[in-house]
This record gives structure tokens, sequence and C-alpha cells, in this order.
């Protein structure tokens, strides 16, 4: 196994040491899942598209059970993402919920990916999907101020009946986002 030297991300470069780790490898539950995940951080979605063609699993999930749908929504992959719900016919991923409670939807909202939260509210994601602190992607957007995806949320997508909604500690969208 070698960790692939040409990351462009800045984020990544940071953490490269922890990438090298064993602790890291063995976190991942799935080769296919880690190797997903690596390419995410690459930005190259033609090595995705070329695993997942070559029978790399889908629907493996590391040991967090984050699935490479979770993972690419996170990053912002929007043109991988539209690939796994589409060409690979994986809309049964749209829903699927991470240890932490994270639906893709919920990641998406939280990182301010405007195009990817559209998409997977086309595809089967809803406004009241909650992590395990009861955080609506309302909420997500709001605490780290992803405003275009308050505004999406609120004025386009019906996001106005999560307003009243408080997570596990209380708190609403107006309270995170002040």
């Amino acid at each position: 196994w070698s960790f692939p030297q040409n990351i462009e991300n800045p984020w990544s470069r940071i953490n490269y040491e922890f990438w090298k780790s064993w602790e890291f490898r063995k976190f991942l539950k799935f080769r296919a899942a880690f190797k997903i995940w690596i390419v995410e951080n690459s930005e190259n979605f033609e090595i995705t598209k070329y695993l997942l063609e070559k029978g790399a699993d889908i629907n493996a999930k590391t040991v967090a059970k984050k699935s490479a749908l979770q993972f690419a929504a996170n990053f912002g992959k929007e043109e991988t993402v539209k690939y796994i719900v589409g060409h690979c016919k994986a809309t049964h991923l749209v829903q699927f919920v991470a240890a932490d409670g994270f639906t893709p939807m919920l990641g998406a909202a939280e990182m301010g990916y405007l195009g990817i939260v559209k998409y997977l509210l086309q595809n089967g994601a809803t406004i009241h999907d909650t992590t395990s602190q009861s955080e609506t992607p309302l909420i997500c957007a709001a605490a780290i101020g992803k405003v275009e995806v308050v505004k999406w949320l609120l004025n386009e997508a019906g996001a106005g009946v999560t307003l009243p909604h408080k997570n596990v500690d209380g708190s609403t969208a107006i309270l995170y986002s002040c």
C-alpha cells in the first residue's frame, strides 16, 4: 500500500502523516471505501468512475458507517454525487445514516454545497433529516454560516417549517446563526 503523493487539497497535506498512519487505515473497514475516499480528496472523478466500473463496492462503508456518497457530498464533489446516485442507481444511499447521524444531505448543507443539496432533495433527501444531535439541514447550514444554502432552504425548499425545530440542547437555527 502506498499513499498518493499528488493530492492538491491543502487539508490533506496538513494531515499527510495521519493519512499514512496505521490508525487511519485501521479506521476504514473496507478498502473500496478507502480508495473512493482518497479519490474524492484528490478531486479526480475519472478515477472514482473507473474504480466503480471495475467493481469497487458502492455500498461499502467505513466503521463509522460513512458511504462513498457521503464523502462525495461532504467534499462538494457534485459530479461524483450525480454519478453515484444516477449511473450507479444508488438512490438508497441518499437516505443512509452514518454513525454520527449525518446523511449526505446534512453533510452537503453543513458544508454549503448548494448544487448537491438541490440534487439530493430531487433524489429522495428531505429537509427534515436530522443528525444524532437533532440538527436539521437548516441548522447545519446556519451554524456554519452557509448563507446561500440557508436562503435556498427557506425560500425554495420549504424549510421554513423547520425554523422552530430545536436540537438536543434546545438550540434553533437562529441561535446557531448568531
